[in-house]
């Protein structure tokens, strides 16, 4: 079994779409752009929009997409030739 699936199959509901969608837009969108500069790096993808943002750390990527994007799932993944699996993660929207 692929850590991909496997790791869809432990997610609860709703998050192996999230998971599934962003990989999609990597691969669709992003790889040819990201790829192979930015290797083993990690990408954070903004599901209903497409932005992205790319870190040497999961976090950073995560963090750096946060600050453009209000609210909504995101999918991090290690950018390379075979994304590993995406991490699903929820922000919360902004308070002012």
């Amino acid at each position: 079994m692929s850590s991909a699936k496997a790791i869809a199959e432990r997610q609860p509901d709703g998050q192996d779409e999230i998971s599934s969608k962003g990989l999609a837009i990597y691969e669709r969108e992003l790889k040819s752009v990201l790829e192979p500069s930015l290797n083993g790096q990690f990408v954070s993808i903004h599901i209903a929009s497409g932005e992205y943002a790319a870190a040497a750390r999961a976090r950073a990527a995560i963090q750096a997409i946060q600050r453009r994007m209000a609210d909504g799932p995101l999918v991090t993944t290690r950018i390379g030739s075979e994304p590993e699996c995406g991490l699903v993660t929820h922000q919360r929207p902004r308070t002012k």
